[in-house]
């Protein structure tokens, strides 16, 4: 790789090399000829970007699949977009057409709905304390798995949990009701969520911690966790990490 001089730091023009991989339908060996200018990273904050012109990854991409199958990429990839799009307004309105025909309530810090209509409200309200019990034992199981390694780095926090039935997985994300899961965002056979710890289990950061004594410290669960649901298995998998605090005085 040759290097640009940084004139071409910080104009629109600029790319880096993840984005022009995907826009430009790129490989890492592809960018071996291409000039760019380097940014240099610093001391705990990863190691140096790369940026290029898009004008020479234009030209780089035309000389790699050629002019008629770079078009038959974009277009296909447009498709694609279109798609996700378009499930995307289809989640989106059936969200508010869920919202629309119900009764907030709060079951338990559970959010569920009351529509008049009796088997569905049962199914609901059953829905609804599965998605409670379900809730706590993914509490409890998320805190027995903050442990650290004998290095002293926590461990990430990953687990499965079989058999969730649709209207509970649903129900535990505050959309009770929704049985054939047409207000989520479905990528390939997976559904996605991520959420902030606390807001999702209701709870403080303080008390989404394991403490170790004898070191004086304790493995707290960070903010970011995920969700991820395949409702071909019924299988939810949870994920998230923890990271190293003091244990407060006041608490421990």
């Amino acid at each position: 790789m040759s290097v640009m001089e940084d004139r071409f730091y910080g104009r629109s023009d600029l790319m880096r090399t993840t984005d022009a991989k995907k826009e430009y339908f790129l490989e890492s060996k592809d960018f071996d000829s291409i000039p760019c200018f380097v940014q240099k990273g610093f001391f705990g904050c990863g190691g140096s970007t790369y940026w290029f012109r898009k004008v020479d990854l234009e030209k780089a991409a035309l000389q790699k699949h050629g002019e008629d199958a770079l078009r038959k990429k974009r277009e296909s990839r447009e498709k694609r977009n279109e798609k996700k799009r378009q499930r995307s307004e289809e989640a989106r309105q059936a969200l508010k057409e869920l919202q629309t025909n119900k009764k907030p309530a709060k079951i338990d810090g559970i959010e569920v709905c009351v529509i008049d209509n009796t088997e569905e409200d049962q199914a609901r309200e059953k829905d609804t304390k599965e998605a409670k019990l379900l809730k706590k034992k993914l509490l409890n199981t998320s805190k027995r798995a903050l442990k650290m390694y004998p290095n002293g780095h926590p461990m990430p926090i990953a687990f499965d949990i079989p058999n969730v039935s649709a209207g509970v997985f649903a129900a535990l994300l505050d959309r009770a009701g929704d049985r054939e899961l047409k207000t989520f965002e479905k990528k390939g056979a997976y559904i996605k969520h991520f959420d902030k710890a606390p807001s999702f289990f209701n709870s403080t950061r303080q008390k989404l911690c394991k403490p170790y004594p004898m070191d004086s410290v304790a493995v707290t669960m960070c903010d970011g966790i995920s969700l991820t649901y395949k409702p071909s298995t019924k299988i939810l998998t949870f994920k998230g990490h923890g990271e190293i605090t003091h244990i407060p005085g006041d608490v421990w």
